[in-house]
């Protein structure tokens, strides 16, 4: 958590991100901003498909747990259905891995392979390289840019999505 702690430190306020409150060495606890509605992942499953509906609800990103700054190593991986099993090593297509797996979690509101309970399994598929079926998905194109590890950055996918939203928004 002191790791976390320097990350919220060093990244300072911003509106999407969870605010940083107190870190205490002493007793090791981190205080951040209370986040009333909880995380996405409890929101969309007490809500379902109604995430349209609400204009006012912001996204703050928060959980820096894992996280590795200035080259210390991370402490926590990511989960199975976040982590490609053949990229250990290769942050940034291991984060680009993780964030289309993130961008299908908030298109569908369920995690990728969410039918199946072992994670072994989930592990095989994506070494063999299946995948869950993006028909339908929104984003799904760039879904599959980060699964396939074709996506080249963060700014690339943004970019990519910034397009999508605009053709969803004129259709």
């Amino acid at each position: 958590m002191a790791i976390e702690a320097q990350i919220y430190e060093r990244l300072g306020v911003h509106p999407r991100l969870v605010q940083f409150k107190h870190w205490d060495p002493v007793g090791y606890a981190l205080t951040l901003e209370y986040m009333p509605n909880g995380n996405l992942k409890e929101y969309l499953q007490r809500h379902g498909q109604e995430i349209s509906l609400f204009r006012r609800q912001h996204l703050k990103i928060c959980d820096f747990g894992g996280s590795s700054l200035d080259g210390s190593q991370a402490t926590v991986a990511p989960g199975v259905r976040y982590r490609l099993p053949s990229l250990d090593g290769m942050a940034v297509k291991e984060d680009l891995f993780a964030l289309g797996s993130t961008i299908y979690f908030i298109a569908t509101g369920h995690e990728p392979f969410e039918e199946l309970t072992d994670e072994d399994q989930v592990e095989k598929l994506y070494k063999d390289g299946v995948f869950p079926e993006l028909t339908g998905v929104p984003f799904a194109e760039i879904i599959a840019l980060c699964w396939r590890q074709e996506a080249e950055s963060a700014k690339m996918v943004m970019e990519l999505e910034m397009g999508s939203s605009e053709k969803c928004h004129s259709a």
